[in-house]
């Protein structure tokens, strides 16, 4: 039976879903202009807000330089929420490095040319390393370095290969960040409800809200049960097709560049949205196989 024409889907009831974290293609940074738009910081009471543009590249190197150390202290100290934090900040670094290395080749060749070591992230579950051996070479890290290197950091960039369908070694990395964000607005609503106070609370409490409220808080895809794994996409879902209606070059900007042609918009989501879950799933049924 065809489908009457001016029909739409049914809208999910999980949307607006108020989450604190949304969705972002990482990829699509680029699409944010720099020196736009600005910040604003409420630092024990007192309002702070400067424009991006009012602000040099050496005084946001400054500031960076200053907080990071402050977070290294406290996690020198013992803090464990300083010393998570740092770690997997640091991650997200290499990463977004690694993305600003396929942006801009030349310029980064120039700067690992001159350095004695180079970050890269590795895990225990690749067995084979060879990669990063070649991933250094290629980038001539240390080639112009007065300093010889040291046996130590060698640790690893998770290229893509083998993947013979265009764009879909962008669907991993996207269900990582997708399932990042759904797990950050799990760890840090409850604070924020518990802040809002009752009656503020219950605007902010959207079903989305409540169904991520609903799941056990985790750290790791190995603490899912294949039960919640479906609630979780669930709630990632909506996160996607709320990303999808407000901005979606900056949201799944690096695959759309697989549609170019005669797509319509419904069979570009469709299909991206069959693909996200996939690697979605199989993202935490991996993480799951490691405790069994």
């Amino acid at each position: 039976m065809k489908k009457k024409p001016g029909l739409k889907a049914p809208k999910s009831n999980l949307l607006p879903t108020n989450a604190l974290y949304v969705f972002y293609d990482p990829l699509q940074l680029e699409s944010r202009q720099p020196r736009q738009g600005g910040i604003r910081l409420n630092v024990a009471g007192t309002i702070i807000s400067c424009a991006w543009a009012e602000m040099g590249t050496a005084t946001l190197k400054e500031l960076i330089d200053n907080f990071s150390t402050e977070l290294l202290r406290r996690a020198f100290a013992g803090e464990e929420e300083a010393i998570e934090s740092f770690a997997l900040k640091t991650g997200g670094l290499v990463t977004h490095l690694e993305q600003l290395t396929s942006r801009q080749r030349e310029k980064v060749e120039e700067v690992a040319a001159r350095a004695v070591l180079w970050p890269v992230n590795v895990t225990q579950r690749d067995t084979d390393f060879a990669w990063a051996k070649e991933y250094v070479r290629r980038l001539k890290v240390g080639s112009k370095s007065l300093l010889p290197g040291k046996p130590r950091s060698r640790i690893q960039r998770h290229e893509t290969r083998g993947r013979k369908k265009k764009g879909l070694q962008h669907f991993g990395p996207l269900a990582e960040k997708l399932w990042l964000q759904l797990r950050k607005n799990r760890d840090e609503l409850p604070d924020l409800i518990k802040r809002a106070g009752s009656k503020k609370a219950r605007e902010l409490k959207s079903k989305w809200i409540s169904l991520c409220l609903s799941l056990p808080a985790v750290k790791t895809a190995q603490e899912i049960t294949a039960q919640d794994a479906r609630t979780w996409w669930k709630l990632g879902e909506a996160l996607l097709q709320e990303a999808w209606e407000q901005d979606r070059q900056s949201a799944f900007g690096s695959v759309l560049a697989e549609y170019r042609g005669d797509y319509t918009d419904a069979f570009k989501k469709r299909d991206i949205f069959k693909r996200f879950k996939s690697a979605f799933l199989q993202l935490l049924k991996s993480g799951m196989n490691q405790t069994q």
